[in-house]
């Protein structure tokens, strides 16, 4: 009996420092690097096509990767372990981000021709609210909230759209994507 009690309280310590051990949060850094860029919609991974009235959000994404490499398998991140964090080798140059669409857009009386940044066109970006959301461990997100006054403000458009996304690093790397949106009331 006194083997049990003096087994118990010698293994006793190391079971609860190694417990201790596995259930830590420190995340550790690694360099992490902007490679590529995705527009997606709230609760949309796929590339499906987004109802822009029932669509509350769109966000702008870039995923961390611990190289640049053409060799990576794609929607595959280099940076899966739940426990690491991007210590960011670039970034996306704000000043750089635009949002097309590939058909005019009619937003309160002033239509804005294919192909214009909609971020810095007034009649749109007073409805729209676009800000970084987010540039932690994980990603660097652009949040654009579809608010009900740029629905409102955009009644009149019915259709299929394109809406296309691009923004340089900070090391000149230009990145893109689209993403297909319906509008309609």
């Amino acid at each position: 009996m006194t083997r049990k009690i003096l087994l118990l309280l010698l293994l006793l310590p190391a079971c609860l420092y190694s417990l201790n051990g596995l259930l830590s949060c420190k995340l550790t850094p690694y360099d992490a690097w902007v490679c590529k860029m995705t527009l997606y919609a709230d609760g949309k991974t796929e590339k499906d096509t987004v109802d822009i009235i029932t669509t509350h959000n769109l966000y702008f994404t870039a995923f961390p990767q611990a190289t640049c490499s053409h060799w990576s398998i794609p929607g595959i991140s280099t940076a899966y372990a739940s426990k690491r964090c991007a210590n960011w080798q670039n970034g996306i140059d704000s000043t750089s981000i635009k949002l097309t669409l590939n058909r005019a857009l009619v937003c309160d009386t002033d239509t804005i021709a294919a192909n214009t940044n909609l971020l810095s066109h007034p009649s749109f970006s007073r409805y729209a609210a676009f800000r970084k959301s987010s540039g932690d461990c994980a990603g660097i997100v652009y949040t654009l909230r579809c608010t009900d006054a740029l629905l409102n403000a955009t009644l009149r458009n019915t259709g299929y759209y394109t809406m296309y996304a691009s923004c340089s690093t900070t090391n000149g790397q230009l990145l893109t994507d689209s993403l297909v949106v319906l509008w309609m009331r």
